[in-house]
């Protein structure tokens, strides 16, 4: 974002445009914008190599066309589907903590029934008084994905992008 020449050379070889990471950077990164922000911003782009393979979608109604924009742009095979309960008791979750920049990421692989609670549990872990940004990626192949959308835009968080090709598969 702050580098307009990668910008260009990410796009001339076919990187697609997918998000946002706000507050990227903590205030040791020594750039600053004003006396009173430190933090950086940075956009995600991917350049995804497997245009064959299908995926199956299961998207929250505020981001869906967003999400389907980003999939048509990187040349990517989807179908939209139905969401549906938890298939399971419980979530899959894992996390790590960045010191620098003092973000805490959540990946949510698996929803399940339990994942109200295991973001509760997150949240209280030891030294989680430094987590400045909380960054969370849940599956859009889950096909509970779309009824706990709702949960983090409850508690706060704002739909900042998606990472097609992903681990998770999405």
């Amino acid at each position: 974002m702050i580098n307009p020449i990668s910008q260009k050379l990410l796009d001339k070889n076919g990187f697609t445009p997918c998000g946002m990471c706000f507050n990227a950077s903590g205030p040791e990164s020594g750039k600053e914008y004003s006396k009173d922000v430190h933090r950086l911003h940075a956009g995600f782009c991917v350049r995804i190599l497997d245009k064959k393979t299908r995926h199956l979608l299961y998207l929250p109604d505020e981001c869906a066309n967003y999400v389907k924009d980003v999939f048509f742009a990187a040349g990517m095979s989807f179908s939209i589907q139905a969401a549906s309960q938890p298939s399971t008791p419980a979530t899959i979750p894992s996390y790590k903590f960045d010191a620098f920049t003092k973000a805490l990421e959540i990946r949510i692989d698996r929803i399940g029934a339990d994942l109200r609670e295991k973001i509760k549990w997150l949240q209280s872990l030891e030294g989680s008084e430094q987590v400045q940004v909380v960054m969370v990626y849940l599956n859009m192949n889950d096909p509970a994905c779309p009824l706990y959308y709702p949960y983090f835009c409850d508690i706060d968080f704002l739909f900042a992008g998606c990472l097609p090709g992903s681990a998770a598969g999405s």
